[in-house]
C-alpha cells in the first residue's frame, strides 16, 4: 500500500506544469530600427503598488538600452519606452488513478487521488513608441512563473529583458 501512494506522489508531481521564461516578439517590419540613438522612459502604473519591483524593471531597461549604445534623455528622443508588468496565479488539478495491489481491480474499484498547485506567472510588456509618429513600433512581452525571494525576481527581469534586446539587436542588423 505504502508503495501505491509512493507511486501516486510522484506521478502527481511529475505532471504538474513547468514553467519557463518565454518570450515573445511583435514589431513593425517597416520601421528603421537603426536610427534609434535616443530613448525616454515613460513611467508605468501597473506596479505602482511594488515600488521596488518598479526600480528593477527600469534598471534592467536602463541597463539593456545603455549597453547597445542607446542614450537616455529628458526631452525629444527618438522613442518612448515602457512598460507594464502584472501576475496571476494559475491552478492546474492533477488527477492520478491509486494503483491497487492488483491491476485487474485497477478500473473497477476506479480509486483517483486529486491535487492541486497554484503558480503565480508575471507578464512583462515592453513597448517602444516612435516618438515624432507615436505609433507603438516594438513590443516585448515575456511571461515566467514568480517566486517569493526578490532576487529570484530580479534574476528574472533581467534575463526576461536580455533575451527581448537580444531579439532587438536582430531587427536593428536588418534594418
Amino acid at each position: 500500500m505504502r508503495f501505491t501512494v509512493t507511486l501516486a506522489v510522484v506521478l502527481l508531481l511529475a505532471s504538474a506544469p513547468t514553467f519557463a521564461l518565454t518570450v515573445y516578439l511583435e514589431y513593425d517590419a517597416n520601421y528603421d530600427f537603426s536610427k534609434i540613438q535616443t530613448y525616454q522612459l515613460i513611467p508605468s502604473t501597473s506596479v505602482a503598488n511594488n515600488p521596488i519591483v518598479h526600480q528593477r524593471i527600469i534598471n534592467a531597461i536602463n541597463y539593456q538600452l545603455g549597453t547597445r549604445g542607446k542614450r537616455l534623455v529628458d526631452s525629444d528622443p527618438d522613442i518612448f519606452v515602457t512598460y507594464y508588468g502584472n501576475s496571476r496565479e494559475d491552478i492546474t488539478l492533477n488527477t492520478t488513478d491509486v494503483i491497487p495491489p492488483s491491476w485487474a481491480m485497477h478500473s473497477y474499484y476506479g480509486t483517483a487521488m486529486t491535487g492541486e498547485k497554484v503558480v503565480r506567472v508575471g507578464t512583462l510588456i515592453v513597448d517602444a513608441i516612435d516618438a515624432k509618429t507615436n505609433k507603438l513600433v516594438w513590443r516585448g512581452t515575456a511571461e515566467d512563473t514568480v517566486k517569493a525571494d526578490p532576487d529570484k525576481i530580479e534574476k528574472t527581469i533581467n534575463k526576461a529583458l536580455e533575451k527581448m534586446a537580444k531579439e532587438w539587436d536582430k531587427l536593428r542588423k536588418a534594418s
